[in-house]
C-alpha cells in the first residue's frame, strides 16, 4: 500500500504537506474534561493514484474515525499523515518531526483531564507513540505496529522523501522500551499473520493489555458494529476484556453491548413476534368469518 506511491501522487502529497496543517479540531456540545486524538492510518486513501488523492484528500477531506467521536469529549483533533510515514516525517511543514507533532498536541491537549488516543494500524502505532510521550489517561490501539523494523521503513521513506537523516527518527523504530503501558488497550487480530509478529512484540510491553480477536485481517480487528461500544468504554471495562482469552466476534459484540441495547433489541423483537401472532390470528379468524 505504500511502496507504490506514484510520483505524480507524491507531487500532490509535497504540496499539501506544505500548505495544509493536516488536522482538523472540532468541540462537542456541552463541557468535559475529556479530549480524544484521532490518527488516521496509511490506509487514508487507497489506491496511491491521483484520482484517489484527489477524491479522497482534495475534495472529501477525509480523516479516519470522523464519524466514530468519543461521547463523552470536548474536544476532538484528527490528525492525518498524507506521506504514510507512520508519522516519522510529522504532518505537515509546521509540524514536520516526531518532536514538534508531539509539542504541537501538547498544548492542545494541556488542561483536559482525561487524554484519549485512538489509532488503527500505523495510526495505532502513533497512538502508542505520541500517548505515551504525552501520558494520555487511555490509548486504543487497533492492528498496531510495535515495530516498523518489519515494515522495511527506511526504504518505504526514502521512496518518498528524499534527503531523509533516519539517525534522527531510529529511536522510534520500535516503541516496545518507550515505557509502561498500563493505559494502553491493542486490539490484535491474531489470526492475521502481520499481526502475529506485532503481538510477539507487544507482549513483551510492560502491563500492556492486549484484547486478541479471532479475526484474521489487518486493520479494525473488532466488529464494525461494536466499535461505538468499545470506544465508549471506561479504563476498568477494557481491562476485563483483555488477557490471553480470543474473542469470537459475536461473543466480543454481546460482550461490549451495553445492557440497555440489549434490553431494546429483545423488547423489539418480542413485539415483532407478538405482532406477527396477533396477525396471523387475525387472518385465521378472517378466513373462518367468511
Amino acid at each position: 500500500m505504500c511502496d507504490n506511491i506514484h510520483d505524480a501522487v507524491l507531487q500532490l502529497v509535497k504540496k499539501e504537506y506544505c500548505t495544509d496543517s493536516n488536522y482538523k479540531i472540532e468541540y462537542s456540545d456541552g463541557k468535559s474534561s475529556c479530549v480524544a486524538v484521532y490518527f488516521s492510518s496509511n490506509g487514508l486513501f487507497y489506491p496511491d493514484d491521483v484520482d484517489t488523492f484527489t477524491q479522497t484528500i482534495l475534495v472529501r477531506d477525509r480523516y479516519e474515525l470522523w464519524q466514530n467521536r468519543i461521547d463523552r469529549a470536548h474536544k476532538h483533533i484528527f490528525i492525518r499523515d498524507l506521506y504514510k510515514s507512520w508519522y516519522l516525517l510529522g504532518i505537515s511543514s509546521q509540524s514536520p518531526t516526531v518532536e514538534s507533532l508531539c509539542e504541537f498536541l501538547r498544548k492542545e491537549v494541556n488542561g483536559y483531564q482525561e487524554v484519549i488516543m485512538v489509532g488503527i494500524s500505523s495510526g495505532g502505532y502513533a497512538a502508542i507513540l505520541f500517548g505515551s510521550m504525552l501520558k494520555a489517561t487511555t490509548i486504543l490501539a487497533f492492528s498496531a505496529q510495535w515495530s516498523l523494523y518489519e515494515e522495511d521503513i527506511e526504504r518505504k521513506i526514502g521512496r518518498k522523501r528524499g534527503n531523509v537523516d533516519f539517525s534522527k527518527i531510529q529511536q522510534y523504530y520500535n516503541i516496545v522500551s518507550t515505557g509502561n503501558y498500563s493505559q494502553v488497550f491493542y486490539f490484535c487480530p491474531v489470526l492475521s499473520e502481520e499481526d502475529k509478529i506485532q503481538l510477539e512484540y507487544a507482549e513483551k510491553a510492560k502491563n500492556i493489555n492486549i484484547i486478541r480477536l479471532a479475526e484474521s485481517g489487518h486493520g479494525l480487528a473488532v466488529p464494525l458494529e461494536s466499535l461505538q461500544y468499545v470506544l465508549r468504554m471506561s479504563n476498568r471495562k477494557l481491562i476485563e476484556l483483555s488477557g490471553e482469552r480470543v474473542w469470537e466476534a459475536s461473543e466480543f459484540l454481546q460482550k461490549v453491548t451495553p445492557w440497555k441495547v440489549k434490553a431494546s433489541r429483545k423488547a423489539r423483537h418480542f413485539a415483532r413476534c407478538r405482532f406477527s401472532h396477533l396477525y396471523g390470528a387475525l387472518k385465521k379468524l378472517k378466513h373462518i368469518v367468511s
